[in-house]
């Protein structure tokens, strides 16, 4: 048994004493898939003080204070309603538990039965908003003061921040930036259900966030690691070893790659594009898709833009579609504005394929939130636009049973349009004009892209499984087969054998009539 299973089963023990079973309680705590998570967190980043947004009952509490080793403070903020008032939101089942006790009431005490109620500290109240679960389900009515700002100024600032408060976007934007104030320099702030259930609400408030905090970054588990959901924001600059898991360039994965024959022709088909000036990080990834069907030429991309800059005022920007896998996720935010501005000056179409951040293994070091990619496109005077529906884009057609074993991330999910022409006129030289991102429709875009990962991962689980459990019937039905065989033979001996026996009593009854 590892140490966070000890710690959680030690902590489930404690509040099944209390009269509150995981069966009851586990509907809202922190699942036992992000247990071992947040431990490694606290065990690596070993703070003395902990910011908890959304306390609970406090399973993750006494969590953090356990695996804090004795020198871990946890100060706690949550509303403070009877449990079952935002359990019965939802639904939840509540069993023969005592439904009227307050949350934190629940958690003093089985901090107490812990042996740890003088690490932690219980605050009552909401921490960047009055809204609760329950007023936004239930009833209006049911907010309470907001005490975060107060509560940091006094007690911050603080080595860590875990939220797992309340799951609507806009609200994780506020506790995520009031939270980040709050912080040292090297803190982190921990996010829970960054994937999941909850992950679309949470990732586009913390997409909120990143859109107006350049210095800081997302870094989660990958989409294929099914119910891990625990994300840490971190400020690169002062935390080279999470930056370092943050990819220095893009990543072509192999679902990408087959796509890439099939998108070359969509675009050239849509654009009428006479020419490709392909942007790289490193490695030219869309140029040899291109290259069979048109002159394709590849410039590497830095943060001085000194190749794009000479060659796109010596072509025809009308003729000319500039297009880059990943290479803008690798432009620190100088570089970033120098590749828009360019291609502004030169009145030049581009497509992109980019990474939302977040994802280890796929993100880049400078992922940035779509809403960003659009703010700068505006200053540039470019308008940014969604790749007509249904024509593979890399995040389209995830849920295949073929290659179930093919990982599935975010990597390059995304496809965009920057183009000199503004509002809803026809593009020289499309079919169809596709329609103008804007900045509320730049959250939807990513989300529903990041959405369609997570399940494209559920749905290869899913197969896989099928897969693993069609190979055991088929398994099973040989061995039955096998068994009945040899049942087969058995009685075939037996028979035979019997055959003989009677021929031999023939005999010998005929002997005997004989003698």
């Amino acid at each position: 048994m590892s140490d966070a299973e000890a710690l959680f089963r030690q902590v489930v023990a404690a509040y099944a004493e209390e009269g509150f079973p995981h069966e009851i309680i586990g509907q809202w705590t922190l699942p036992a898939s992000d247990v071992a998570d947040l431990v490694h967190a606290i065990r690596t980043e070993a703070p003395r003080t902990v910011l908890e947004v959304g306390t609970f009952v406090g399973l993750s509490t006494m969590l953090i204070a356990l695996a804090g080793g004795g020198r871990t403070r946890v100060l706690s903020i949550d509303p403070n309603f009877p449990i079952e008032v935002e359990m019965r939101g939802m639904d939840s089942a509540l069993g023969s538990i005592d439904a009227t006790r307050p949350t934190q009431e629940i958690a003093r005490a089985v901090a107490a039965r812990l042996g740890i109620a003088d690490r932690l500290d219980f605050v009552a109240g909401g921490f960047s908003s009055g809204s609760t679960f329950a007023a936004r389900r239930q009833d209006p009515d049911l907010r309470v003061p907001v005490v975060g700002p107060e509560v940091c100024a006094a007690r911050g600032p603080f080595d860590l921040a875990f939220i797992d408060g309340l799951h609507y976007a806009d609200v994780v934007a506020g506790d995520v930036a009031l939270a980040s104030r709050h912080v040292g320099p090297s803190g982190v702030v921990l996010m829970h259900d960054c994937v999941g259930m909850w992950g679309t609400n949470v990732r586009a408030g913390i997409g909120r966030f990143l859109a107006g905090a350049p210095d800081w970054q997302l870094l989660h588990p990958p989409y294929a690691d099914l119910y891990r959901s625990i994300g840490t924001l971190f400020r690169p600059a002062a935390r080279p070893d999470l930056a370092a898991a943050l990819r220095q360039q893009p990543g072509l994965t192999p679902h990408v790659a087959s796509l890439c024959t099939a998108l070359a022709t969509a675009v050239l088909r849509q654009t009428g594009a006479r020419r490709i000036l392909e942007l790289h990080a490193g490695t030219p990834m869309l140029a040899e898709a291109f290259a069979p069907l048109i002159d394709v030429e590849a410039a590497p991309i830095d943060a001085k833009m000194c190749a794009l800059h000479g060659r796109l005022f010596e072509v025809d920007p009308a003729a000319t579609l500039v297009v880059s896998a990943g290479g803008p996720d690798t432009l620190d935010d100088d570089g970033f504005a120098a590749l828009f501005a360019a291609l502004g000056r030169a009145g030049a179409q581009a497509m992109f394929l980019r990474t939302p951040p977040g994802e280890a293994g796929a993100a880049c070091r400078f992922s940035r939130p779509l809403a960003r990619w659009v703010a700068e496109a505006s200053r540039a005077g470019l308008t940014l636009r969604e790749w007509p529906p249904l024509l593979l884009a890399p995040s389209t057609f995830l849920f295949r049973k073929d290659g179930a074993d093919a990982p599935v991330s975010s990597a390059l999910c995304n496809v965009l349009l920057a183009t000199p022409w503004s509002g809803d006129a026809h593009l020289p030289g499309w079919r169809e004009t596709p329609p103008v991102i804007s900045a509320a429709r730049a959250e939807i875009i990513e989300q529903n892209d990041l959405i369609a990962v997570h399940y494209g991962c559920g749905f290869r689980n899913l197969f896989a499984e099928s897969a693993a459990a069609a190979a055991g019937i088929a398994e099973r039905d040989s061995q039955l087969a096998a068994a009945e065989a040899m049942i087969a033979e058995r009685d075939r001996v037996i028979a035979e054998r019997d055959g003989q026996l009677a021929a031999a009593e023939a005999m010998i009854a005929e002997r005997d009539r004989v003698i």
